[in-house]
C-alpha cells in the first residue's frame, strides 16, 4: 500500500479505509431513504387529488 510506504502505520490505514467505507454506506442509505420518502409523498399527493368513487361531495 502506498500510504504504508510513506510511513503511515497499517492500523491507521485500515481504520481510515473502514471509516471511508462506513461513510459511503451511510450516505447511500440516506439518499435511498430520501428517495423513498419523496416517492411516497408523490404517490400520496396523487391519491389525494383523485376523486373518490361512491362518496358524495
Amino acid at each position: 500500500n502506498e500510504l504504508q510506504r510513506d510511513g503511515i502505520a497499517k492500523q491507521v490505514v485500515d481504520i481510515t479505509q473502514g471509516v471511508v467505507v462506513l461513510a459511503v454506506v451511510v450516505a447511500y442509505e440516506v439518499v435511498r431513504r430520501r428517495q423513498t420518502r419523496a416517492e411516497q409523498e408523490a404517490v400520496a399527493a396523487r391519491l389525494d387529488d383523485r376523486p373518490t368513487e361512491g362518496v358524495a361531495s
